[in-house]
């Protein structure tokens, strides 16, 4: 799975003053907006845009704009849906709001200080944006070099057609405000590649074609075998979900991360807390919480066969398709969970739910 980051710049609208073209403009304009809210939508998870984004195409731009002839209420009313209410529609549950899709409350990575930032190759506005977001362009080389170690697993979607730039910052110190008492990481060099895409480019990268949530669950078993361990009642587990063709994609693109996790646990010793690793590959998860850990009965229920007659506690679960207390009660008989546990015997990852 990849994370996809927006950049502020992409979202910047046509300059009006003076501009005869502005409404071809403003059609080229609206259709990076469409791109940009099909990326979001899509897999439904994984996508984030920047708290500090100004919206540039506020009323009195659309002010002007009406009058090129272009039909800008429309064109504002989904630019206002990404910037506002960026969640897509996937029944994430009520608790969750809008912090899933914001990257700085996602990844809450401080940067306390650094010496010197340097980026290459130089991008075409960057003395204008990139410089403002150099903060935000350091939490994605944090994220790459100290807690996944590789380059692989963000895209910073831009408008510029470069592939790759590369970051090196010096003397930096940051902490994760995720992470219980919140320590002080420094880092004499944070050296790594920012992969790029440019929305004008942009596809869907992956078509999935499941029928059932049965569907994906054989496929990933025999595809991740390497990695993942399903649980005896796995199966039994997923027959009983009904009617959720439409969340196959999304629950199978989390396994995907599981198995991206492994490979992290295996490869990299940094101590940072498993859920967090989890979270910054984009999954919504999280450890039971005390009332249910003190709870014998609850606990109980979280007690699962670990593939060798022995009976262990899973506490930690990812989130694919949720719903909450508040929501109708038939609706939250369709929530999906997958419990996880890592062995460290084997090197996988057990699966139950």
């Amino acid at each position: 799975m990849i994370n996809y980051i927006i950049d502020s710049t992409v979202f910047i609208p046509p300059n009006i003053q003076n501009n005869e073209n502005l409404k071809n403009e403003l059609f080229e304009f609206s259709e990076i907006v469409n791109k940009c809210y099909k990326l979001i939508h899509y897999e439904g998870i994984s996508v984030y845009i920047y708290i500090a984004n100004k919206n540039h195409f506020n009323d009195e731009y659309k002010k002007n704009a009406i009058k090129s002839g272009f039909p800008v209420d429309a064109l504002k009313t989904k630019i206002n849906n990404i910037f506002l209410r960026n969640l897509p529609n996937l029944n994430y549950g009520f608790r969750i709001e809008n912090e899933k899709y914001y990257f700085e409350d996602w990844f809450g990575i401080e940067i306390h200080k650094y010496d010197k930032t340097s980026i290459k190759p130089k991008l075409e506005k960057q003395q204008e944006e990139i410089y403002e977001n150099i903060k935000i362009i350091n939490v994605i080389g944090i994220i790459n070099d100290f807690i996944l170690n590789g380059s692989n697993y963000n895209y910073l979607v831009i408008k510029d057609k470069i592939n790759y730039f590369n970051i090196e910052t010096q003397n930096i110190t940051f902490s994760i405000n995720k992470i219980y008492r919140k320590p002080n990481y420094q880092k004499d060099l944070i050296k790594t590649k920012v992969l790029l895409k440019s929305i004008n480019d942009y596809s869907h990268i992956k078509e999935y074609n499941f029928k059932s949530i049965l569907d994906v669950y054989i496929h990933a078993k025999e595809l991740f075998n390497e990695y993942l361990v399903f649980g005896k009642d796995v199966e039994n587990s997923v027959n009983e979900i009904k009617n959720m063709q439409e969340s196959s994609i999304r629950i199978f693109v989390y396994l995907e991360s599981l198995v991206e996790y492994c490979k992290i646990k295996r490869n990299k010793k940094n101590n940072l807390p498993d859920d967090y690793i989890l979270k910054t590959l984009g999954c919504i998860c999280s450890y039971e919480g005390k009332r249910v850990m003190n709870d014998e009965k609850a606990k109980n229920e979280r007690m699962f066969d670990n593939g060798r007659n022995k009976n262990i506690l899973f506490d930690l679960h990812l989130k694919p398709y949720t719903f909450s207390q508040y929501e109708y009660e038939k609706d939250k008989k369709q929530t999906v969970r997958i419990y996880i546990y890592w062995d460290e015997n084997q090197k996988k990852l057990l699966l139950v739910g």
